[in-house]
């Protein structure tokens, strides 16, 4: 892959260009935005840029052997750190410290192929202070032709000693336009499926592929009938009834799924309010319904409190979820 695949990031990829053609590029690079915006993807493209041996144009040939190696996912010169996988499937919810530092022993040998060597951080904010910390002594001192990638959904997560210790790239969630049109080369869907959903997508690929899953799109339409009813009149019963369908799950997955809907709708409404959105005209959902915008951003915080509580099973799933109906 090269930079001319990678779609509505066009201001992050001249700035980068720009940096690899003067020779200026920074020795820590962070991509961050929301998810399923092609930060990881960027990142790569990057990597195989670096690791190139014959750039054309500022874009890796993708015909020398080090290209080769690299689509392999076999360069011994290109070392990713993320979260572990566990034998049971799932992944360790934080970045080991113990990752870090057999990282900086392999740093402390010379590359393997004698150039280059780029290191791709995934979900950097789920490093501890300790790991964090253990990488900060790396990017302060880094070793010579070594390029660290970071990618982070939610950047205030790291420590701003790191942030100030990299080039910092913000990335733009993509428009409906380039949205939609990945999503019509990509997915063996209908535009009509892809339009149904794509206001809630929130310019994320892998959102927008979530919501196109059958169940995801039912939940998303039952949530849009449980949203239509409360303000047509609703009352308690309902609310229960609601939380109890959604606690249901005994995975708590479900509860985490409408609550990142009712995220997305809220953010909806925030919008609605400086013109960016009036109406999902597909869903007959008119966002900008009277709700006071520092309302709004209590609610946001408090499904974020909600959604942590959930997931570290210190919130009892019934009552959270009454919690977020009655709001």
């Amino acid at each position: 892959m090269n930079f001319a695949e990678i779609y509505g990031q066009d201001r992050a990829i001249d700035q980068l260009k720009t940096a690899f053609e003067s020779g200026r590029m920074h020795h820590a690079i962070l991509f961050s935005g929301p998810d399923g915006i092609g930060k990881q993807t960027l990142a790569r493209v990057v990597a195989n840029l670096l690791l190139c041996e014959a750039p054309v144009a500022s874009e890796p040939c993708l015909n020398c052997g080090s290209c080769y190696r690299f689509k392999q996912a076999a360069h011994a010169d290109f070392l990713i750190i993320g979260l572990l996988q566990k034998s049971d499937g799932s992944f360790e919810k934080m970045i080991k410290v113990d990752q870090v530092r057999a990282l900086q022993k392999t740093m402390s040998l010379k590359s393997y192929e004698g150039g280059r060597r780029v290191i791709l951080i995934t979900d950097a904010e789920r490093m501890n202070p300790s790991t964090a910390n253990a990488l900060l002594k790396t990017l302060e001192e880094p070793p010579q032709d070594t390029v660290f990638l970071l990618t982070s959904n939610a950047p205030s997560g790291l420590l701003p000693t790191v942030i100030s210790r990299c080039q910092s790239l913000r990335l733009s969630p993509l428009s409906h336009e380039v949205l939609s049109h990945i999503a019509i080369r990509r997915l063996d869907r209908s535009k009509a499926d892809i339009e149904a959903v794509i206001d809630v997508a929130d310019g994320s690929v892998s959102r927008l592929i979530e919501l196109l899953d059958d169940d995801m799109r039912a939940l998303h339409q039952r949530c849009q009938s449980r949203i239509l009813a409360l303000r047509q009149g609703a009352g308690v019963q309902a609310v229960i009834e609601y939380a109890e369908q959604d606690a249901s799950d005994k995975k708590r997955v479900v509860p985490q799924q409408v609550l990142e809907l009712l995220q997305l709708w809220y953010r909806k409404n925030l919008m609605s309010r400086h013109g960016n959105l009036v109406s999902d005209t597909s869903n007959k959902i008119d966002y900008n319904n009277g709700i006071k915008p520092s309302a709004i951003l209590e609610i946001l915080s408090m499904i974020d409190e909600i959604r942590s509580g959930i997931r570290s099973n210190q919130r009892n799933a019934r009552l959270a979820m009454e919690e977020v109906w009655f709001r």
